[in-house]
């Protein structure tokens, strides 16, 4: 207790730091393309590292009729200019409609055709810095932001966006997610404990465990999210499953200590037994998540660091503080809340509400367990057929599932302002202006050149990609971009060296070009931005006519990269090629990368599981029958999820579903999910697996008599602490982020079904239906019973053992 009372100090520092350190942004998988492209983009346009905050003012009329925008544009660059949020504050230019520096050519870009909506572009140099992007946002949204206050009238609305408001937003999610679990969630999962164990003494035990590993886990986590870039949603994950976890094993020392005599019995029964079930299922479940390393994928690789520390840490907290507690304060825990006056006037009054911190269950209140038992003993071979007829229209759809979404809108906050924004701006300007994508076109036939600078003049002769063949190439990109959609119809989604020609482009020679190119400014401005010395490398921005960042891009992406690899042979021998990366591209990536080691990585997961359970139960047995639930929970998991997300089956259920526009379900999900369905399952089956051996080692117990036995004395628990754990779950399906309520949905639908159906009906069956198979090459003792009670048909429970010890 003293360790975990200091412990607190390093808790209080550097817990809370952890949601600062994350992001959304993630840096494109190593080897991929889009990593290979962006590294290239970086060491030729190096210098372009810049942040991008746009504020989109949109109105019901024009906004060229009043001088309110003009006057705007000038009040936002005074006050950016003049604020004193960061010091030495860094280089900070503008661009708008009003703006004066912003080039002529440029201008029309930031008003919309019908002249409602008007963009101001706020443009931070330098290295991408969250603290100093933070503050800005903060100050921006503070002082610039209020219509009134701009010099407005009525109907004029402000929003802020950009990929760093995006970021502030999903961390800002995750604090609401946070927030909505300890108000609903925590609160309600505790009333189930306190009515569960009759005792609200009591639950001081599992208040005090999470609050220590929660706070562990995030301060342990801490470092690591500073070196590497950690996922939004990973706190919330940490969270709900710590949530879950410390419950769940405090129930299951709770209720060891419930049914001992003495506080001296209890410790010792939770020491000898309880323990090590806790033990085993802490070190399987971490080694089903910590196998999310092994996928390349960092908001996957960073999901799975945090959760398997989580779950290390509440593994160790229940193992040491909260038996510590009772070791302190046991015999406190004990003794009745009220005098024996007041418990006599509650229990006439209130007869429901407990006033004895231990009352023994009798055998009516968990005798339901018993019979479930005596069925299953009957005929487990119906059991087992009864459950997988009931599961067979749900994994008989998983073929049907489609677990390929990828939409960065459902990894964001529904609600937040800045997801809003985008929205809005996607309703007057061309929706791909949000997010431009990027073609990269590098010639290595040509001799290297230092990065590009801002000294660097442009070589403007014909050389490099700035030839005829360069001129070809990039009317051939641009022709084959307009193949890939319909909203395609011309060049003029294209910005790039060539662009003086704009919709011109695939009609003139290259000769008519070079003269074109001489005479036009805006040329020279774009020539001299997006090209390097020589033309070794130059830049394509796409923008695109649908959504950039949702599924429709997904499949374009697909189809355009496809086409540029048939440009990329035929240009082979000159040196030259084409890569798209930026938008989507990088998930894309990592979807392909996620496939391609799913196999592995449930691979390693399920041999190293099914190591240390035939290790701790010494069965070859075992693993197979844990693989055949496990894999029927998976099957019928994503069945459900089939229903949910591609039918409107339940969407009663689920009221967001309603403006739910996807099909499928976000590629991060199956991943996540999958590990932490495995670790969660192995979670009961070790509970009531333990309490099966401990019965059969006794030689009273046959192995029908001790399944049945074990059955009846966990049936309960397994209930109680499985609803707790679907309660926790259940914040996730409230966050506002589509990915955690996909991820909630699959994560409760397998604690329920694991509670209520595979580990109270399949697990008992199979093994009845296995018998003295379930321990070999272990040979259990042989059993000392002078009455069969495999089969007495008016089985309740077994007589105690020392009515049988006198029998005997």
């Amino acid at each position: 207790v003293g360790f975990y009372a200091v412990l607190c100090v390093p808790i209080a520092i550097f817990g809370p730091k952890l949601i600062g350190e994350t992001t959304i942004n993630v840096d494109p998988p190593k080897g991929s393309a889009s990593q290979i492209a962006q590294d290239l983009d970086h060491y030729y346009f190096h210098d372009r590292n810049k942040t991008l905050l746009m504020i989109l003012v949109k109105g019901n009329e024009s906004l060229l009729a009043t001088p309110a925008l003009k006057e705007y544009t000038s009040t936002v660059e005074e006050k950016i200019l003049s604020c004193n949020v960061v010091n030495p504050p860094p280089v900070v230019t503008f661009q708008g409609f009003y703006d004066p520096d912003t080039s002529i050519y440029l201008k029309p870009q930031f008003l919309s055709q019908n002249q409602k909506s008007s963009v101001i572009g706020i443009i931070i140099h330098g290295k991408k810095d969250s603290n100093i992007n933070n503050k800005y946002i903060n100050y921006i949204r503070d002082h610039l932001l209020d219509a009134k206050k701009g010099g407005f009238g009525e109907g004029v609305g402000l929003w802020l966006a950009g990929e760093e408001v995006l970021n502030m937003d999903g961390q800002e999610g995750t604090v609401k997610d946070i927030e909505r679990m300890e108000v609903i969630c925590v609160p309600f999962a505790f009333l189930i404990f306190c009515w569960f164990l009759k005792s609200p003494k009591l639950l001081l035990a599992p208040i005090l465990s999470i609050l220590i590993s929660i706070g562990s886990a995030f301060a342990l986590s801490y470092p690591f999210a500073t070196i590497t870039s950690f996922f939004t949603i990973t706190p919330s994950v940490m969270l709900s499953l710590d949530l879950a976890l410390s419950i769940d094993y405090n129930l299951f020392i709770l209720i060891r200590f419930n049914q001992a005599p003495s506080v001296k019995t209890g410790l010792k029964e939770i020491m000898t037994h309880t323990s090590r079930t806790i033990f085993v299922s802490g070190v399987l479940i971490s080694i089903a998540i910590f196998g999310l390393m092994i996928v390349p994928c960092q908001p996957i690789r960073s999901t799975g660091l945090g959760a398997g520390i989580t779950v290390l840490c509440t593994m160790a907290v229940n193992l040491t503080l909260t038996p510590a507690i009772l070791c302190l304060f046991g015999e406190w825990f004990r003794k009745p809340i009220f005098s024996h006056d007041t418990m006599l006037f509650v229990q006439n009054k209130l007869p429901w509400f407990p006033t004895e911190p231990f009352q023994r269950r009798s055998r009516k209140t968990t005798s339901v367990w018993g019979k479930v038992g005596k069925s299953i003993a009957k005929r487990p071979m119906v059991a087992i057929a009864v459950v997988m007829a009931l599961g067979a229209p749900f994994y008989c759809r998983v073929p049907e599932l489609d677990m390929s979404g990828i939409d960065q809108f459902e990894l964001l906050p529904r609600s937040a302002d800045s997801v809003e924004a985008l929205k809005v701006f996607q309703e007057d300007f061309p929706p791909g202006r949000i997010q431009t994508y990027t073609i990269l076109i590098t010639n290595s036939s040509t001799p290297d050149d230092p990065p590009l600078s801002n000294e660097t003049e442009v070589d403007t002769t014909s050389s490099g990609l700035y030839s005829q063949s360069g001129f070809d190439l990039f009317g051939e990109v641009a022709a084959t971009i307009t193949t890939t959609h319909p909203g395609f119809t011309n060049s003029s989604f294209l910005s790039a060296m060539f662009i003086p020609f704009l919709n011109q482009t695939l009609f003139l020679t290259y000769q008519e070009s070079v003269v074109l190119a001489g005479d036009d400014a805006y040329a020279q401005f774009l020539l001299s931005q997006m090209t390097m010395p020589n033309h070794r490398a130059c830049q394509m921005d796409i923008t695109t006519p649908f959504d950039p960042l949702g599924h429709v891009a997904t499949k374009w992406i697909k189809d355009l990269r496809s086409k540029l690899t048939k440009i990329n042979e035929k240009y082979a021998d000159e040196g030259i090629e084409v890569m798209l990366y930026s938008g989507n591209v990088p998930l894309v990536d990592f979807a392909h990368q996620v496939n391609d080691k799913l196999p592995e990585m449930l691979g390693v997961v399920v041999a190293l599981v099914a190591a240390v359970v035939f290790v701790q139960f010494k069965s070859v047995m075992i693993p197979f029958r844990l693989a055949f639930t496990l894999i029927y929970t998976l099957a019928v998991v994503f069945g459900f999820a089939f229903y949910v997300y591609q039918t409107d089956t339940f969407h009663w259920l689920f009221p967001y579903l309603h403006n739910y526009d996807g099909d499928n379900i976000q590629w991060l999900v199956p991943s996540l999910a999958v590990t932490i369905i495995i670790g969660l399952g192995l979670d009961y089956d070790v509970y009531l697996l333990t309490r099966v051996v401990e019965l059969r080692k006794n030689e009273l117990f046959s192995d029908k008599l001790a399944i049945m036995e074990s059955l009846h004395r966990t049936g309960a628990v397994i209930s109680g602490a499985g609803v707790i754990m679907a309660v926790a779950f259940s914040g996730l399906i409230l966050s506002d982020v589509v990915v955690l309520n996909q991820f909630g949905v699959c994560l409760c639908t397998s604690v329920l079904l694991d509670t209520f159906v595979i580990r109270t009906v399949l697990l008992p069956a199979v093994m009845l239906v296995a018998g003295k198979w379930n321990w070999w090459p272990t040979e259990m003792p042989q059993t000392y019973a002078l009455i069969n009670y495999d089969d007495h048909d008016d089985y309740d429970a077994p007589p105690a053992k020392e009515v049988r010890n006198e029998a005997l």
